[in-house]
């Protein structure tokens, strides 16, 4: 028995059909959740296993969408990048951030941990070592110099001598049974910077004297400080008996002489004379300021040792006398050698 069936019945039934098979709402997100772990374990995976091939390669770029699919879907502060996506295994735990120059770059061992500012001049430099602390204001700047002894009395000589290593003419004091500050009976050589010679006695310019020592720079009847030629007069004004001596080796300069010259003088009011002398008739001055310090004012030294008379007018205090003493050798060659002596007049 055939049925045929109206076409309004044959539409209603299909219709029934359709919707007996498709599956509810709720099935639905269920198999969508399932496909989405699927891919995801496959992902993992690939990941752990770069010898899958092409496949690999997709299926990071496939992470990489899914980090950002989850940025839509569940959102970054609940569990987004921060949880499961490329942030966990990515640049920021392994990669420049964590390892990279902020953690042991230029910040952590570079140079403001180990560079200039720890090691460098602000520690080590001028200001610790410089001339502040081990400099002029430490040392001095002359200040510290020894005080020279005072030679007051008994032989001494100016001594000239010769140094062939270092080819000059070296100068000292020599003196024999003298008396250096309070003590008698000294022996030794001395450089010029370590006495300073002192006197007390004075010499009167005689009147009339026929001009005979106007080199004196005083007027006659005027005296002037004075450190005697004699014996005699310095043992009896109790000064120092001062001569000079040339004890270089005969054959080191021509005719075995030095010269003395005068190069000038510090006085204590700077206006002050020196001049230097041998008694006789007239007397005769090698050396006077008087009128000037020029080439006039030189002593020829031979071989030995002589003494004169010094004169200084008139001014009692510290003066320092500048002289040059100088020899021409066999051969031509001359040595020279500037030295200053220091005395003081007493009152």
């Amino acid at each position: 028995m055939s049925v045929q069936l109206s076409a309004n019945e044959t539409a209603r039934d299909h219709a029934t059909a359709r919707d007996a098979c498709a599956p509810a709402p709720s099935l639905q997100i269920a198999g969508l959740l399932g496909c989405l772990l699927l891919a995801a374990c496959s992902d993992q995976n690939d990941e752990t296993n770069p010898a899958g091939g092409g496949d690999g390669d997709g299926d990071q770029d496939t992470e990489t969408d899914h980090g950002e699919s989850g940025d839509e879907e569940t959102g970054v502060g609940e569990t987004g990048v921060d949880e499961t996506g490329g942030d966990e295994t990515g640049g920021d735990e392994t990669g420049g951030d964590e390892t990279g120059g902020d953690e042991t770059g230029g910040d952590e061992t570079g140079g403001d941990e180990t560079g200039g500012d720890e090691t460098g001049g602000d520690e080590t430099g001028g200001d610790e070592t410089g001339g502040d602390e081990t400099g002029g204001d430490e040392t001095g700047d002359g200040n510290d110099e020894p005080e020279p002894a005072i030679y007051s009395e008994g032989h001494g000589d100016i001594a000239f001598e010769f140094d062939e290593v270092n080819d000059e003419i070296l100068v000292s004091l020599n003196l024999g049974n003298a008396t250096v500050d309070g003590v008698s009976g000294v022996d030794g050589s001395f450089t010029p910077d370590e006495l300073v010679v002192w006197s007390s006695a004075s010499y009167r310019r005689p009147n009339p004297d026929d001009g005979f020592f106007e080199a004196l720079c005083v007027q006659p009847d005027e005296s002037v400080g004075w450190l005697p030629q004699g014996n005699g007069d310095a043992s009896s004004e109790s000064v120092p008996f001062l001569g000079i001596a040339n004890r270089v080796p005969s054959g080191v300069f021509e005719s075995d002489e030095v010269e003395l010259e005068l190069v000038g003088m510090d006085s204590p009011s700077d206006s002050g004379h020196y001049s230097l002398w041998q008694d006789g008739f007239p007397p005769d001055f090698a050396l006077s300021s008087c009128d000037g310090v020029g080439d006039e004012d030189r002593l020829v030294v031979p071989r030995g040792h002589d003494h004169f008379n010094m004169g200084f007018a008139d001014e009692p205090g510290d003066w320092e006398v500048h002289y040059r003493v100088s020899g021409r050798k066999s051969g031509g060659a001359e040595a020279v050698t500037e030295f200053r002596l220091r005395y003081r007049l007493a009152e």
